[in-house]
């Protein structure tokens, strides 16, 4: 009896521990100065969840912990690098005066650091070791080449010049310079367009920087991108059982533009891929994965509709998506986010005065959107224009280019619902959002190409599904697909080379 109270008090203690450590953590995460209101509602309500979380989870905790000794170790020098270089940032000060003005109570936010770090770290380690134990012959062999072929080109553009990395609008509206001194670099960076991007960024920056020198760290950080796109490719060529969706997809002018310049919408792609990779591929729904979705990138929160797909009851899967909405006020909470509860619809009525213009007409949105979808394959027409390298035209004319794609994937919607294929009704939900975000929402209509990178992981295979079907009627032997396959990968890539060397003399002139 006494062992049995022994052990409950020092379960009570560590809880308490842990749960005040995270509540401050989540205080100090807090952007720009909050109000008091904000400080104390958050320490109350996190302190209250982390208590009830953790007391029910203890147990299978104390297992994954003591189950990865190693990986605990390595996680918490990880935490010490991060917390270090926490305390290296310009607002350390602002940050650690939040709590009655008692600098030293920031340092107590540690602990809760790495027991996030710790969970987040084991829960990444086992989904790759998963991931990579699936690999076939043809995917370790795609993964080395392409994985050779991008560092390749990655080292040649960056040691050449830090443009890829360093420019702000100079390429396609691309904010490179601005992601990587600011939206990495920065443990509070906030906007509403990206309300968790820093709790993503931060971290990965802060490994990086302190390992590697500063001519390293760009090259290292866009590697990281770079991997996260060839997992997308792979994981795409698994949900289709196609590996030329792979080829397709690597191949695109998107994912070549967003492997040589430093931006975030990769790592924004990567989560919504591999929620619906999880959904379908490993079976399991993780009611987490929505919220980063939308809080490194609200727009993407449609592929909650995803959730409608699952191989469930109608009522479980509405109890499922009311319960992400939970979750996902408890998570916006616990990093420091409590405000957009308050301000968020403020703040998105501000940011669409910026980016949702409604200046354009119907046809000139619809020319946006199939510019768009061209993008998603082969470069748009594009060339200098005063300072900076630029669509031409993106609303004046229509994309022919667009309008033939749309119109094969067209000829697969029959197959797709008569199937009953869920995999591709979540391909065709993200193609249709994709239009509805341009043409309805108004979204950046005048650069709506930046943005293919978001969509193309769902046009590419519906485009190939589309196209396996005229094959099909025109009883063409699947020996050949390879054939034609290899035709359009060739234009292709001599499309989109003409552009990015187009690109590389308007950086080096």
């Amino acid at each position: 009896m006494k062992n049995i109270k022994n052990k409950t008090l020092l379960k009570i203690l560590i809880n308490f521990i842990f749960s005040l450590s995270v509540s401050l953590l989540s205080l100090y995460l807090m952007i720009e100065i909050p109000t008091s209101f904000f400080k104390y509602l958050t320490l109350i309500i996190v302190f209250l969840f982390s208590n009830i979380l953790f007391y029910k989870k203890y147990d299978d905790i104390t297992k994954l912990i003591i189950k990865n000794k190693k990986n605990c170790i390595i996680t918490l020098i990880l935490s010490g690098i991060i917390f270090y270089e926490l305390t290296k940032t310009s607002n350390i000060e602002m940050v650690s005066n939040r709590i009655l003005e008692i600098k030293c109570l920031f340092y107590l936010s540690f602990p809760g650091l790495t027991l996030i770090i710790t969970l987040s770290f084991v829960k990444i380690k086992d989904w790759l070791k998963d991931f990579i134990k699936r690999m076939d012959s043809f995917e370790k062999k795609a993964y080395i080449i392409t994985s050779i072929v991008l560092f390749s080109l990655l080292l040649i553009a960056y040691f050449s010049t830090d443009f890829f990395y360093s420019q702000y609008d100079k390429i396609y509206s691309l904010d490179s310079g601005w992601v990587y001194e600011n939206m990495f670099a920065n443990s509070h960076y906030y906007d509403i367009r990206h309300p968790l991007m820093s709790i993503f960024t931060f971290p990965i920056y802060a490994i990086v920087n302190f390992i590697f020198s500063s001519s390293l760290k760009p090259i290292i950080l866009q590697f990281l991108n770079i991997q996260l796109l060839i997992i997308i490719g792979l994981e795409l060529k698994r949900l289709t059982k196609n590996k030329f969706v792979y080829i397709f997809y690597i191949l695109s002018f998107s994912s070549i533009l967003f492997s040589l310049f430093f931006e975030k919408y990769i790592l924004c792609t990567f989560l919504v891929v591999t929620y619906v990779y999880n959904i379908f591929i490993n079976k399991k729904s993780s009611n987490t994965l929505p919220v980063f979705i939308a809080g490194l990138m609200p727009t993407n929160i449609f592929v909650v509709i995803v959730e409608l797909f699952k191989s469930d009851k109608f009522k479980n899967k509405i109890k499922n998506i009311i319960y992400i909405g939970v979750i996902s006020l408890l998570i916006i909470i616990f990093f420091g986010r409590i405000h957009c509860l308050f301000n968020g619809y403020d703040e998105i009525k501000k940011m669409k005065a910026t980016f949702g213009s409604t200046n354009f007409t119907i046809v000139e949105k619809l020319n946006s959107t199939t510019k768009m979808i061209q993008h998603s394959f082969i470069a748009v027409d594009s060339d200098k224009q005063s300072n900076v390298y630029i669509w031409n035209d993106i609303t004046k004319g229509i994309s022919f280019v667009g309008i033939f794609v749309v119109i094969i994937i067209l000829f697969g919607f029959w197959d797709i619902y008569k199937e009953k294929n869920k995999i591709y009704y979540s391909f065709i939900s993200a193609f249709i959002f994709s239009i509805i975000l341009f043409t309805v929402l108004n979204w950046s209509v005048h650069e709506s190409p930046l943005f293919s990178i978001c969509f193309s992981w769902a046009i590419i295979p519906l485009f190939i599904f589309g196209l396996e079907k005229i094959f099909t009627m025109f009883k063409i032997n699947k020996k050949n697909y390879k054939y034609i396959y290899f035709a359009i990968l060739l234009i292709m890539t001599l499309i989109n080379t003409n552009q990015i060397i187009k690109i590389f003399n308007f950086i080096t002139i």
